[in-house]
């Protein structure tokens, strides 16, 4: 052989290996981006699971804030029951009090003012423990609502 010939053998042969590498780059490139994808669809579709949680349990602290807001006027009103109750009750003492310090003589209505005090007093102590049992439930809402903040921050 020439050194011509030589060198066209090697610059063929050289010529070969580049075509077989740059096929072989092209495959991993080719394999390199179907990973790249597949990863980035993967954490596109993580981001998204991880967003609609977030909406739930966003629902869920709204509808945990609502009830505790409810449960609040709640309590209110029973708090305003009891203080009309217990005014209620200051003015019937005060009344048979006042009938039996003047000495009267109506037992009929004094009888009846005893029994609407003490039904009143019955009514007051359910009141107070309604009342002592939306406080309760205000506090476990508003514990549930204190942990819901912690998981959500």
């Amino acid at each position: 052989l020439t050194y011509k010939q030589a060198g066209l053998l090697k610059l063929g042969a050289a010529q070969a290996d580049r075509e077989k590498l740059e096929e072989k780059y092209r495959k991993e490139l080719g394999r390199l981006q179907q990973e790249k994808e597949a990863a980035t669809k993967g954490a596109a579709a993580e981001l998204e699971e991880l967003k609609r949680k977030e909406a739930e349990r966003e629902a869920q602290r709204q509808l945990m804030n609502d009830e505790l807001e409810r449960l609040r006027r709640e309590k209110e009103e029973m708090d305003s029951r009891e203080n009309d109750m217990n005014s209620k009750i200051r003015s019937l003492s005060r009344e048979i009090e006042a009938r039996e310090a003047a000495g009267s003589e109506v037992s009929e209505e004094v009888e009846w003012l005893r029994k609407q005090q003490q039904a009143n007093a019955a009514a007051e102590s359910k009141a107070e423990s309604e009342l002592q049992a939306l406080r309760e439930q205000a506090a476990a809402w508003d514990s549930r609502a204190s942990a819901l903040g912690s998981e959500i921050a």
